[in-house]
């Protein structure tokens, strides 16, 4: 016979779904276990997309080597595709293959962003980052300003990472599940092999588009501490847990039902409920009785008490008890009037008559009731069942689903993303799950999630860590609503000029006796230049050689943290047609606050060249000297 509830309850609102259940088996995630897979679900069983990568960690602990090291964190990377855009910075760029090109150029790090309290950049090697095993890969790091920490302080942060995919329309990114702790020593963190290079060039991968277009982002966030949660425990042992009510002058009861006194187990407040007539199913031919909390019980919102106890119908003359289970919720206001539960059909007519039986003794009736478990809750809705809709049996299942009351009806959407945890008190550490894809709610679609995180063999078994201390175990989520960046930058790289070379003619050079001499001001690509010349060298040159620098006009303008990327050549050019003496430029010119607006050779040609006629380079006291630009960057910051 099935257990009844005396009113009708409204539908729960399920913030948070721990389901249980036996059966098949199927795969989960890997964090710290070993052997674990990934599968994540939607409650009518949909299977987002994920593409899962593999961490890669360093013994080192250098600042610039800065992949997770694997003795700090035995966490996993995740990687995916996705449709959302980076929340915290965006770096644009539509000259790669110059800086794969580049000798100099080994990476390219963003103006500063803020996010999370503190200044970041981010920072980008197109050919890997050599000294964290990342050669031949591209590599994403975040970096922080270690001005704004003190000696002792850290700061610890979520990363992921975002690579534009053209082809897919969707962003790769790539995760670990474990935060990134950053200090005045430990100042970038990242992942050095995300995509190798080869993979990225290949345009038919969708990395790089439109010729040399490409584009990264990160979210920085900071994992707070969680300010709202709630502690469900079972209590199952009580001083008195049996309360008897004996009925007097049972055969005279004229009203539809009646309540006992009120009594008190458990720290609750409880009435037994009888219908002498029956009701529902039951008038008419059996007694219904119901174990009811008290009215008067005071509620927290949305909780619910879980109870375990036994209705009875005594015997009176110690023969067989009647006896049924309760195994149900308590829901407050809020979730309807289901105060009572219990049995429309609990002892039938025809047992109380026959005297024989005992049940009915000089017309007085004694029900019973003792309460088994009864938990309290310290506001996470708990489903011991398991969600076998969505593929769940024999795992333990985690959703989070949201209000849809407060949506608007059939149009709005909510993204988020989510990540949920099982503590494990053997490694006192959260084995986490997530996907790298946002999950997208509305009406129709109101919970996501992931029905098979754990085997429930694997989190029952105590040996396993996750059920401790006999029957504890602690459970948790991140709601993150992802928002769209609203800082960025455009990196680009001109590399066609109506003029690309400037040619000097230096006069007299034999009677020059200054240290430096300046060319006159000329344009390239939208800047203005200078050709520096020291006759009697400078640096290492002193005294042997001629220094020849390229600079940028001290009247250029810079935007805060602005940097230009050059590529190009100087020469000397030889009047007699032999082979002019040509230095590679490739080369960042920074503003102010980061040093020089010049780059060159200390040693450009020996004066032992000049100086013999026959080689061509000074002729009739004239030497020629010119600068030719092949690549010049400009960088567009949004806002400015």
């Amino acid at each position: 016979m099935s257990n009844h509830y005396t009113n009708t309850v409204s539908t729960v609102l399920l913030l948070f779904f721990l389901f249980i259940s036996s059966a098949s088996s199927s795969s989960f995630i890997r964090q710290y276990t070993d052997g674990f897979n990934k599968n994540f679900q939607q409650e009518n069983g949909a299977v987002p997309d994920s593409i899962r990568g593999e961490a890669h960690y360093l013994r080192q602990h250098e600042q610039e080597i800065s992949s997770r090291d694997y003795k700090l964190s035995a966490s996993n990377t995740v990687k995916g595709l996705r449709d959302r855009p980076p929340s915290s910075y965006s770096l644009k760029m539509e000259s790669f293959n110059t800086l794969l090109k580049s000798t100099n150029a080994d990476k390219y790090v963003s103006r500063p962003f803020s996010a999370a309290g503190y200044k970041w950049t981010l920072v980008v090697y197109p050919n890997g980052n050599k000294n964290d095993n990342g050669a031949g890969f591209l590599s994403l790091y975040v970096a922080i300003d270690n001005s704004t920490l003190a000696p002792h302080q850290e700061v610890f942060v979520d990363l992921r990472f975002y690579v534009f995919n053209r082809v897919e329309k969707k962003y790769l990114t790539i995760q670990d599940t474990d935060g990134w702790r950053f200090s005045y020593f430990k100042t970038m963190w990242g992942f050095s092999q995300v995509l190798p290079v080869n993979t990225f060039k290949d345009s038919n991968n969708g990395y790089l588009y439109d010729g040399d277009h490409c584009e990264f982002g990160v979210d920085v966030t900071t994992p707070t501490v969680f300010k709202e949660s709630e502690l469900f425990t079972v209590t199952d042992k009580f001083y008195n847990p049996k309360y008897t009510w004996s009925i007097q002058k049972f055969s005279t009861l004229l009203e539809d039902s009646y309540y006992s006194d009120v009594f008190s187990i458990g720290g609750r407040r409880w009435n037994i409920k009888v219908y002498p007539g029956g009701c529902a199913t039951g008038k008419g031919k059996a007694v219904s009785m119901f174990l009811i909390l008290n009215a008067n019980e005071k509620f927290r919102p949305y909780e619910k008490i879980y109870v375990g106890a036994k209705l009875r119908v005594l015997n009176q003359r110690n023969f067989n008890n009647v006896e049924k289970q309760i195994d149900n919720w308590y829901n407050g206001p809020g979730y309807g009037d289901g105060y009572g539960w219990g049995y429309y059909e609990f002892i039938p007519f025809s047992d109380l008559k026959d005297s024989s039986k005992g049940f009915l003794v000089n017309d007085v009736l004694m029900v019973q009731v003792e309460i088994e478990a009864i938990s309290s809750t310290k506001t996470l809705m708990v489903y011991p069942n398991g969600n076998k809709k969505d593929s769940g049996s024999g795992y333990l299942s985690l959703y989070v689903a949201i209000d849809n009351s407060t949506l608007v009806a059939g149009q709005q959407e909510v993204y988020a993303d989510l990540r949920f945890y099982v503590f494990n008190n053997n490694e006192r550490k959260y084995f986490t799950i997530q996907d790298t894809n946002v999950w997208r709610f509305n009406v129709f679609k109101t919970m996501w999630g992931f029905s098979q995180v754990l085997p429930v063999a694997t989190f029952k078994d105590p040996a396993n860590g996750y059920l401790y201390d006999g029957d504890h175990c602690e459970f948790g989520v991140d709601v993150t609503i992802p928002t769209t960046y609203q800082i960025s930058e455009l990196f680009s790289i001109a590399d066609n000029f109506y003029n690309p070379k400037f040619t000097w003619t230096i006069r007299g050079f034999s009677t020059l006796f200054k240290d430096t001499y300046y060319s006159d001001l000329f344009s390239i690509g939208g800047r203005t230049w200078t050709i520096q010349v020291n006759p009697s060298g400078r640096g290492t040159g002193a005294g042997k050689a001629l220094s020849m620098y390229l600079n940028l006009d001290v009247n250029e303008k810079f935007r805060p943290y602005e940097k230009i990327y050059v590529r190009g050549k100087l020469r000397v050019l030889n009047q007699r047609g032999l082979n002019n003496i040509e230095r590679q430029l490739d080369i960042w010119y920074q503003g102010p606050g980061y040093g020089e607006y010049s780059w060159g050779y200390h040693e450009f040609i020996s004066f032992s060249d000049l100086r013999d006629s026959a080689k061509g380079f000074v002729v009739n006291d004239v030497l020629m000297v010119q600068a030719e630009l092949e690549d010049i960057s400009s960088t567009k910051y949004l806002p400015n």
